[in-house]
């Protein structure tokens, strides 16, 4: 299957670094200060969502901006703390962001994390050069609303058509399809069953080492 894909759109927290435990455990230590109920079926259900919308899905219930934005804050402070010596690089990243540099292909980091989780990335990783836009939702429609990824194939000056977005959330997923792109979903949050079952295009318990679209 040979497509024209210009740009990849990737997203953070389970595609390029594997950091799923340090949110479950941030947040398992938040929420009990506000009796708002958590539990591993739920961290799977809100996985993907930035936190405004997250903490709305927990409550069941709009969140008032001064409530999700003190719980986030708490939050994304101790995910942090966590991540301290802690961040590991995915299998098959690496070789991605160079083959596609190596490729012409632009590339852009959309995400619902807040920019200082990014920075923390940056800094651990030394991924930034690779690339040539970053789009953070926090604070912003998030998935699966399709506007982080818009809003980076808007940056790259490339049309969604022709954009790939790497994801592990259902709902990271569901914004890709919306969006128009293609989607290739790693498994690395959910089971591969599962990811079946949604609109990827490509489901993958790593990344390949060729692009699929090529082969």
């Amino acid at each position: 299957m040979s497509l024209d894909i210009q740009a990849i759109l990737w997203d953070l927290d389970g595609v390029i670094v594997d950091t799923g435990e340090q949110h479950f455990e941030s947040w398992n230590r938040i929420l009990p200060e506000y009796d708002i109920p958590f539990s591993r079926e739920l961290f799977t259900k809100i996985f993907g969502m930035n936190n405004q919308l997250g903490v709305t899905t927990l409550i069941g219930k709009q969140a008032a901006d001064p409530l999700w934005h003190e719980i986030g804050e708490k939050k994304e402070e101790l995910f942090r703390e966590l991540l301290h010596d802690n961040l590991i690089v995915l299998p098959g990243v690496m070789h991605w962001l160079e083959m596609a540099a190596n490729a012409g292909i632009k590339q852009a980091l959309a995400t619902s994390a807040p920019q200082e989780n990014i920075d923390v990335t940056f800094q651990e990783t030394h991924i930034a050069p690779y690339f040539q836009a970053v789009v953070s939702a926090y604070g912003k429609p998030g998935k699966p609303d399709p506007w982080v990824f818009l809003e980076a194939a808007k940056l790259l000056g490339v049309s969604p058509k022709n954009c790939l977005v790497v994801e592990d959330s259902i709902m990271g997923i569901a914004a890709a399809k919306s969006a128009g792109a293609y989607c290739l979903a790693v498994t690395t949050t959910n089971h591969k069953d599962i990811l079946l079952e949604t609109s990827a295009n490509w489901v993958f318990e790593s990344l390949p080492t060729a692009f699929p679209w090529l082969t």
